[in-house]
């Protein structure tokens, strides 16, 4: 038997029966009107579906006489006259005068009130109640005295109770206040009344949690062995309706068996809030034998359900998983379950403050796009630098990570190669990545090796080389790094690439070094003959002649060294003195030229450099 809603010692009667189908019980308690005037009887039946006749009879009357009758919501104090009478603002309702069947026994002294009810009285107070108001109205009757008394008013309690046929929401207070009557005879009064079901859970729910010991489980158990049956969805709206949380509601069906996956339907069909809904089936499966990704996807299918947006809803069940104690592990497998994209569920992830590298952890897990992750991270506030870190953490590849970096942040290849080298990765992962997926150019390349890594000029040749540009493009790459000069490029093209001096010059020359820095490079670090230059100086355009000596001068070659190459070149004694002379030699050093080389005897040489 189950515990009574009421404490038997509170009730003045029991029930000696129930109303048909289609009542609505009005238990009229009567309060007494002042004085010697009475009222009687306690409590009637009142019929919903027309007009309904009550008798009321009053004793004690004296030389009073009955007057006017009304129905209202509230009482008021009649001062200066005897009693409690009507407060206008509350008046449901006057008794018309051809409903007035009243009549005054004379034998008796007594009088008898042909009460009769309107159906929209009753409609009133019911709405009344429905707005939160006190579920009860008055039936007040006015009595005149003899000139100089004061008029008494007697007023009729009625409180309103839920019966089959009525769309009422309101207590059953006063039946079971009347009586010593348990949850199981009123429900079975209930169900022989043919009460709707959806009605008579709501009914026993509100009055079952105001009894200690009576929970909704066990108000749903006597009422389906009653033959009531009931859908969860039904219960949750009826738990909603009667003030128990959304939790009160998860652990009550939970208790009788039903999924996460059905619970969070229910809630949302008993129109519990989707936050309300998530944190309550949550609260109640995470941590218990189940699988929480399964929970979270049924708590996101339903928050779905109620149209929201799919940022909205996972952002929302991310929340109440975490506070739930959900690992991050679980709530973005369990997202990714129902439905929701990569990014989706990061951005979620990220917002329920989930640890940024368990979540790229999960990122990766679920495979998802390394740049959708950076996203995420950058809208999450997360710098290029971090980002970068999170992402090696979370073992996406150098390649991976520098192409988010590039389509996230939009940074050169200097400062990806620069947020690569700090996240860990190695040079060889760094260059790979430069080249694929960047395409950097060489002079990127270039920057990279020498501002990250300080690799000298021949390193980054030799890098450059491999990674297949062309030799062209790594020599103005060299040029455009700051401190590398002329020299360390000849270098390069002379041990990286085993160039001719020949061929270095070109290369120089096309990069548009100058002639002087060319010539700087024949002697170190090329150590070119003085032939093999001049054949060099003329591949660009520097014909034996007064160009190519001050070249060669500057380039350190001696004047023997010059001399040699304007013999071969076919120069005059005469013309060649003259050049050497005005490339700054010396008389003496010009009259070895004409002695050694020219083979001039002393009296030739005299003459040549006197006409000089």
């Amino acid at each position: 038997m189950m515990t009574s809603l009421l404490d038997p010692r509170r009730c003045s009667r029991p029930v000696t029966g129930w109303p048909a189908p289609a009542l609505l019980l009005l238990v009229l308690t009567a309060s007494s009107a002042a004085g010697q005037i009475r009222v009687h009887p306690t409590g009637v039946n009142v019929n919903t579906a027309g007009a309904t006749v009550v008798f009321l009879s009053f004793g004690g009357l004296g030389d009073y006489r009955a007057d006017e009758a009304a129905w209202c919501g509230e009482l008021i104090e009649a001062t200066p006259d005897v009693g409690q009478r009507c407060d206008p603002s509350t008046l449901l309702g006057s008794l018309p005068l051809r409903h007035d069947l009243s009549a005054f026994n004379s034998a008796t002294g007594g009088f008898t009130d042909i009460m009769s009810i309107p159906p929209s009285v009753t409609r009133r107070a019911y709405q009344l109640a429905q707005q939160g108001q006190d579920s009860r109205f008055y039936y007040v009757r006015r009595f005149v005295g003899p000139v100089g008394t004061p008029d008494v008013y007697v007023a009729v309690t009625c409180e309103v109770m839920l019966v089959a046929g009525f769309e009422a929401e309101v207590t059953m207070g006063a039946m079971l206040r009347g009586a010593q009557a348990s949850v199981e005879e009123v429900a079975s009064g209930f169900a022989g009344a043919g009460v709707p079901k959806a009605e008579a859970l709501r009914v026993f729910l509100g009055h079952g949690r105001q009894e200690q010991g009576t929970t909704p489980g066990m108000v749903t158990g006597v009422l389906v062995v009653l033959g009531y049956v009931y859908t969860a969805a039904e219960r949750a709206l009826a738990m909603r309706v009667q003030g128990y949380t959304a939790l009160e509601t998860t652990e009550t069906l939970r208790e009788d068996g039903y999924s996460a996956e059905e619970i969070a339907a229910a809630l949302v069909q008993g129109g519990y809030a989707a936050a309300e809904m998530a944190a309550a089936v949550l609260a109640v499966f995470v941590g218990a034998p189940v699988a929480v990704a399964s929970v979270v996807a049924a708590v996101a299918t339903a928050w779905m359900g109620m149209g929201a947006s799919a940022s909205v809803a996972a952002a929302g069940v991310a929340a109440a998983a975490a506070a739930a104690g959900a690992t991050v592990a679980a709530t973005g497998a369990g997202l990714a379950q129902a439905g929701f994209t990569g990014q989706q569920i990061v951005a979620a992830l990220l917002d329920a403050d989930y640890e940024a590298d368990a979540v790229a952890l999960q990122a990766n897990e679920l495979e998802v796009e390394a740049s959708t992750l950076a996203e995420a991270l950058d809208e999450a506030g997360y710098m290029a630098q971090e980002t970068a870190a999170l992402l090696r953490y979370a073992g996406y590849t150098a390649r991976q990570v520098a192409a988010a970096l590039s389509a996230v942040f939009t940074l050169t290849a200097s400062a990806i190669a620069q947020a690569l080298d700090e996240a860990g990765f190695s040079m060889e992962a760094v260059v790979d990545a430069l080249e694929t997926p960047l395409h950097a150019d060489a002079e990127a390349f270039a920057v990279v090796l020498h501002t990250v890594y300080s690799l000298t000029a021949s390193a980054i040749a030799q890098a450059l080389n491999e990674a297949g540009f062309p030799v062209e493009e790594v020599v103005d790459a060299l040029k455009s790094l700051p401190g590398v000069d002329v020299r360390e490029v000849a270098g390069v093209l002379r041990t990286v690439y085993g160039l001719t001096v020949g061929a270095i010059v070109q290369k120089l020359n096309q990069a548009g070094f100058s002639q002087s820095d060319i010539a700087g490079t024949f002697k170190d670090p090329l150590q070119a003959e003085v032939d093999e230059t001049a054949e060099a100086l003329k591949t660009i355009g520097i014909p034996v002649g007064p160009s190519m000596i001050s070249l060669l001068r500057e380039a350190g070659y001696t004047a023997l060294d010059i001399g040699q190459v304007l013999y071969e070149g076919g120069i005059t004694p005469q013309v060649a003195a003259q050049w050497l002379l005005n490339a700054g030699f010396a008389s003496s050093q010009i009259g070895q030229v004409l002695s050694i080389v020219y083979k001039k005897k002393a009296a030739d040489v005299d003459t040549i450099l006197a006409n000089l």
